[in-house]
């Protein structure tokens, strides 16, 4: 993650609040620092439980609202309200984070779900590992932190995986 060098107290990042790996947040706007003298500064808050994608961009003045959405790779130039996805550049609103949620919740029963705790630490080696990149490759799949959560059961190994998912 990258956070604005020099401009970090104008940062606010609130309780379970997710920030992906590459992604930048930033308070400050020079571009016109050379030809008028000024730089822009406005603080940038990410609110309790949203989630910044990969990559994605936070320019300055921008609050992610609660729970909401931020997509890999996009650059957020606007307020982002509750519980709201949004993706591009200029990021723009894609859907709700209820209507994601739905989406989801349907496609649990078509792909393989895996029990997290099965591909971590002590649990993690190489065969289950070939067995998991293999099983993922031709199926995809979730990997679900509590075991057998909706009444979707939990794929403890993937060698067990049926044709038909």
């Amino acid at each position: 993650m990258i956070f604005d060098y020099g401009y970090a107290r104008h940062i606010t990042i609130e309780d379970g609040a997710t920030l992906v790996n590459g992604s930048a947040i930033l308070c400050h706007d020079a571009s016109s620092f050379r030809r008028l003298g000024v730089t822009w500064v406005a603080p940038v808050r990410v609110c309790r439980g949203a989630y910044i994608g990969a990559h994605a961009i936070l320019l300055p003045g921008v609050t992610v609202g609660e729970g909401a959405v931020v997509g890999a790779g996009s650059v957020v130039t606007q307020d982002v309200p509750a519980g709201t996805v949004v993706g591009g550049v200029p990021a723009r609103p894609i859907k709700t984070t209820a209507e994601l949620d739905q989406q989801r919740l349907a496609k649990l029963g078509d792909h393989p779900v895996f029990d997290s705790s099965l591909f971590k630490g002590a649990a993690l080696n190489p065969e289950r590992v070939a067995r998991l990149d293999e099983a993922i490759a031709k199926h995809g799949g979730y990997f679900m932190a509590l075991h057998g959560w909706k009444g979707v059961p939990a794929v403890s190994d993937p060698t067990d995986l049926s044709e038909s998912r």
